[in-house]
């Protein structure tokens, strides 16, 4: 049945909505939110549209995100206006793009949280995963993950868990609905 998309002969997996996948990564890497055009709101799912990423000249780059991925300006009330196609600018966005990589790097993320109790490699990676897959890593991920923590220190560990934490939420299981 793999080329069978009608009657329901297997469970689909749709993609997060734009507003569940900013929401989604902000939690996992522990840093709110910000949007230019509304700074009282800390969470995408609460946005009434994102006309600031439509009409201004310098949106932010969560207002940038939201659009790229599908979210409406909320012109009119109908989920029609919703783009739900997937684009290689997502592709790029999710894998090198401005969002993602600054919420990384911030220093007051959930790396630098986890880097500041001084916790074992294995309590870091088992955070990271509960965090971004909410589940623990299997024997073999977590042998591969310790791995590549091994014989990192300082700023070298702190890029190894943004590795680790960019694999994981740019995963199929982070990103889809299932």
């Amino acid at each position: 049945n793999a080329d069978d998309t009608l009657n329901y002969s297997r469970a689909a997996t749709p993609r997060l909505p734009a507003e569940v996948l900013l929401d989604s990564i902000h939690d996992a890497l522990s840093i709110p939110a910000d949007f230019k055009s509304y700074a009282d709101v800390k969470r995408a799912g609460a946005l009434p549209g994102i006309e600031g990423a439509y009409l201004e000249k310098n949106p932010h780059h969560d207002d940038r995100f939201l659009r790229l991925f599908g979210k409406p300006p909320r012109l009119i009330n109908s989920d029609a206006e919703r783009q739900n196609v997937t684009s290689l600018a997502q592709v790029f966005e999710l894998t090198s793009g401005e969002t993602l990589a600054s919420l990384l790097d911030a220093r007051d993320n959930r790396i630098g949280a986890l880097l500041a109790t001084s916790g074992s490699d294995a309590e870091m990676l088992e955070e990271l995963y509960w965090s971004t897959v909410t589940r623990a890593p299997s024997a073999k991920e977590r042998d591969a993950m310790l791995a590549h923590l091994a014989g990192h220190r300082g700023e070298d560990k702190r890029k190894a868990l943004q590795d680790i934490a960019w694999a994981l939420i740019n995963s199929k299981e982070f990103m889809f609905r299932h």
